[in-house]
């Protein structure tokens, strides 16, 4: 049991980071410049995405690799024009 908590922790702080590191493209990208903030809630196994006006869009992130995580919250915020 204590290695599954290991690793529950590992892919947690694991995912922070990446979303922490995402962060600022998005940000740098078209029509995301009021992103603030990206997070992500392993209870739930979703991130959270903050905008400047308090809005907030949660994205299901369960069972994905870190790849479909990125993937996930890259087709959950854009916004075509």
């Amino acid at each position: 049991m204590g290695d599954e908590i290991g690793t529950w922790l590992k892919e947690a702080e694991d995912r922070r980071k990446i979303l922490a590191l995402l962060l600022p493209a998005l940000k740098a990208a078209e029509g995301m410049g009021e992103l603030e903030s990206l997070e992500y809630i392993p209870g739930k196994e979703m991130a959270v995405a903050g905008f400047a006006d308090g809005k907030k869009v949660g994205i299901n992130v369960a069972g994905d690799s870190d790849m479909a995580m990125i993937y996930d919250v890259v087709v959950k915020l854009w916004r075509p024009r």
